[in-house]
């Protein structure tokens, strides 16, 4: 029984070395990891612009017949918001990037030779070893080791499982409507008399939502280039395909899909970066001294009832969508990784204890053996 427990044993420390040394899973963890962190960083990146944009708006001021006013008030709670989850989403970036220092380090050349030397070794003594307590504490030390070799890359590639078949839709379809909130916002409530450092404050935010959005933009024609190339290597659709009168497979169709989707994307982008354009344009003929638009125009279409509608409309459905896009950053980033690693350090533990306690039973059944083998002997 120990002799087809052992065989089990050395297969599965074969079978993870193979995979240590392949590289595969680590390679898949790492392209995930890196995606996240784009991904983190944009959503931190936005959310940190519209608090800039309302903290612009909240120190504007706006002469109008019956005194100042400030419009930057109705933006009270989207500000309140992100301060209060800003902590937590630089908490999730610096989880994504512990997972990708985590993974270099596990991942390396110098910690696939240490896991090859532990697989040898606890070979060796579970194959020739005598000592059962030198048996337990070598295959305690290798479950650790392989745990830590493994769990990580494991916890990503599951997490990226897991936000693809369920989250990411949705995140991706509420950051687009966060993300031209503050440009939608800004072109038309700052306005009127404004200071020397609010139209440079105002410029320098302008500058950085345009590098923001030019930024993205480059991301996505990059990662449509490199699916165009993936596209253009596929084979011609299966047999499967063709049955269910498909031309193309369905692997292909996916791709084409996102390209699609980065495409409408990259669209909307350039649109808020020729928006954002013309107002920089503006802002700099102000800081010139020179006149830009119609001011009592604008005023009066600013505190216009549709005008105050459009506003709380526009702010009810951000703060929901950037609620929801928080709310997916958290479990993405920290929550399921937690849970997944809760997971493996239990099943750590419980191929620990069942080897043990296995080993246990097996020595038991030997003694007892060897009693009546003793007994009968004695009685002869």
């Amino acid at each position: 029984m120990e002799t087809i427990s052992n065989h089990r044993i050395s297969i599965i420390i074969i079978a993870l070395l193979i995979l240590s040394w392949w590289g595969i899973l680590d390679s898949l963890s790492i392209i995930v990891n890196t995606e996240s962190i784009k991904d983190a960083a944009i959503i931190y990146g936005v959310a940190r612009s519209i608090n800039g944009v309302i903290s612009v708006v909240q120190s504007a001021e706006i002469s109008a017949l019956v005194g100042s006013v400030h419009p930057g008030e109705l933006l009270d709670p989207m500000n309140d918001l992100i301060e209060r989850f800003s902590t937590v989403m630089s908490w999730s970036l610096g989880s994504l990037v512990l997972q990708k220092v985590l993974l270099a380090v596990f991942s390396s050349y110098s910690f696939k030779v240490i896991f090859t030397l532990f697989c040898v070794i606890t070979l060796c003594v579970i194959h020739f070893g005598n000592s059962l307590t030198l048996k337990n504490k070598l295959w305690t030390i290798f479950a650790i080791v392989a745990s830590l070799r493994f769990s990580i890359a494991i916890i990503c590639g599951l997490t990226s499982i897991v936000d693809y078949g369920f989250i990411q839709k949705i995140e991706q379809e509420s950051l687009r409507t966060v993300q031209s909130f503050s440009t939608d916002i800004s072109a038309g409530i700052i306005d009127g008399e404004t200071s020397q450092e609010t139209i440079e404050l105002q410029l320098r935010i302008l500058e950085d939502q345009k590098a923001e959005l030019a930024n993205l933009t480059n991301i996505l024609e990059v990662e449509n280039d490199e699916l165009k190339s993936v596209l253009e290597e596929l084979d011609n659709p299966s047999v499967l395909d063709r049955v269910r009168g498909q031309n193309k497979s369905s692997q292909q169709l996916e791709i084409e899909q996102k390209m699609s989707n980065n495409e409408t994307r990259i669209e909307e982008a350039l649109s808020q970066i020729e928006l954002l354009e013309d107002q920089i344009t503006c802002l700099q003929l102000k800081d010139q001294g020179e006149e830009c638009g119609n001011t009592w125009s604008a005023i009066k279409s600013m505190f216009s009832a549709e005008k105050i509608n459009d506003i709380s409309a526009k702010l009810n459905s951000t703060i929901n969508d950037l609620i929801t896009v928080l709310v997916s950053l958290i479990l993405t980033t920290i929550i399921i990784p937690i849970l997944f690693l809760l997971i493996a350090w239990k099943f750590t533990r419980f191929l620990i204890a069942s080897y043990i306690a296995a080993k246990k039973d097996h020595s038991i059944l030997a003694l007892n053996s060897n009693v009546s083998a003793a007994n009968e002997n004695g009685m002869d």
